[in-house]
């Protein structure tokens, strides 16, 4: 189920003038074991997010919490070059994502996925298409997790509105303020660890040709890291005790940068939080986090 890179490419160019998402891809599934969860892997997605817990120690068996977003990645790549959507790949970003945990995936473990276009509409930003995925295992059928993506397509909207802000928030002051430090050489290390190798993260020329300053980090590797933070700060590095994170992205993170992680007071049960760069701009917003 890889996609290549040179698949990427003319799917980026064949689509670069489309205007609107094809809406009967609304209700498309796709369901295929994945295979193995192994060793190499899970080390791998662990070291690119600068994942250091202890709990390895204790659990050695035990899988970073956000390698769910390796799982389906695949089945991602293979949606956005689908010939019949018209993904415009140009003018797409990942507007929000969240993940709920239902049980730890371990090293051995087989997984299958499935994964569900469950709508495409327009918002006053773009179009908005939103996808559904369960996570389970392969020989069982246990439910490992589930994820909700939201892939926004810019302008691409007919009720698209320039200008449009969303209502001002007074958050209350943050309980604490954690740094979380990215790495020049992160963006190349979690392409090869997720399996992401879109050419915003990998190449400045084909970056600023998507309207960028330069290669920026993955969002997924930035949400990745504020989750072991967040478990550090909230379950003592606990990852099974984990239930629930989502976010919208908002600002990109050059790689190098050091951001700032900002967990608010409990509120209905979650733990807001945001991240923010040197400038006190959001990278991730309206955050939440529940654990048990």
């Amino acid at each position: 189920m890889s996609v290549s890179n040179r698949q990427l490419f003319f799917a980026m160019l064949r689509n670069r003038k489309s205007r609107h998402l094809n809406r009967e891809f609304i209700g498309h599934t796709v369901e295929e074991n994945v295979g193995v969860v192994t060793e190499e892997l899970a080390s791998a997605y662990a070291a690119a997010t600068n994942d250091k817990n202890t709990i390895y120690s204790k659990e050695p068996d035990l899988a970073p919490p956000l390698i769910l977003s390796r799982l389906v990645h695949p089945f991602l790549l293979n949606l956005l070059i689908n010939r019949d959507l018209h993904m415009n790949i140009l003018r797409m970003v990942h507007g929000q994502q969240s993940f709920s945990f239902v049980k730890p995936i371990k090293i051995g473990d087989s997984i299958k996925v499935k994964m569900v276009v469950t709508d495409i509409r327009d918002t006053p930003a773009g179009e908005l298409m939103e996808i559904d995925f369960d996570i389970s295992n392969a020989d069982s059928g246990a439910l490992y997790g589930k994820a909700k993506a939201g892939l926004m397509v810019r302008g691409a909207s007919g009720n698209s509105e320039k200008g449009v802000k969303e209502e001002k928030v007074i958050s209350p002051e943050p309980l604490q303020r954690i740094e979380i430090k990215t790495d020049e050489n992160q963006a190349m290390r979690y392409a090869d660890a997720s399996g992401d190798h879109n050419f915003i993260h990998k190449s400045n020329f084909l970056a600023k040709l998507a309207g960028l300053p330069r290669t920026i980090l993955h969002g997924m590797c930035v949400l990745a890291m504020t989750t072991n933070t967040l478990a550090d700060a909230l379950a003592a590095g606990d990852y099974r005790r984990l239930q629930e994170v989502a976010v919208r992205f908002s600002t990109p993170t050059f790689p190098g940068q050091t951001l700032t992680l900002l967990i608010y007071p409990v509120k209905d049960g979650a733990t807001p939080f945001e991240v923010v760069n040197h400038k006190g701009k959001a990278i991730l917003k309206k955050g939440y986090v529940r654990v048990s």
